[in-house]
C-alpha cells in the first residue's frame, strides 16, 4: 500500500465530452467478491484488467467483461467495462488466511498495467 497522489486515483466522475482519460469506481465489496467498472475513454472497447490487492498482497485479477447500461448512458459507448472478481477465485497467501476473524484488511482495485488505483 502506497501513499496515493490524486494524479494516481481513477476517479469515477466522467466529464461530459470527454475524449481521453481512465474513469472508473468500485461498486462494492462483500463476502462473494468485488466489483465495480473502469474504463479508457479514449479507447473504450478495448476492455481493461484489474488487479485486486489485499493488505498490499496480489490475490487475483478480472478483465471487464460486464456492459453496464449506467456507464452506456454516461459514456455513449456500449463497452465493457464491469468486472466482478469473486473471493474464492483468488489467491490468498498464508498471512492474509490466517488473519483473526476480527481483523480488517485493506482493499484495492488498480489497473493492471499502471498500478493506478480505482476509486
Amino acid at each position: 500500500m502506497g501513499i496515493f497522489k490524486k494524479s494516481n486515483v481513477i476517479s469515477p466522475k466522467i466529464k461530459p465530452n470527454s475524449t481521453t482519460g481512465h474513469f472508473g469506481n468500485v461498486d462494492f465489496c462483500n463476502r462473494e467478491g468485488i466489483a465495480g467498472w473502469v474504463i479508457d475513454i479514449s479507447r473504450p472497447l478495448i476492455p481493461l484488467k484489474v488487479n485486486a490487492y489485499l493488505n498490499n498482497h496480489l490475490v487475483g485479477s478480472a478483465t471487464c467483461d460486464q456492459i453496464r447500461a449506467d456507464i452506456v448512458s454516461l459514456s455513449g459507448v456500449n463497452a465493457k467495462t464491469g468486472f466482478f472478481l469473486r473471493w474464492n477465485n483468488c489467491l490468498l497467501t498464508d498471512d492474509l488466511e490466517n488473519l483473526p476473524e476480527d481483523s480488517s484488511c485493506t482493499v484495492e482495485i488498480r489497473l493492471a498495467d499502471d498500478g493506478r488505483m480505482i476509486a
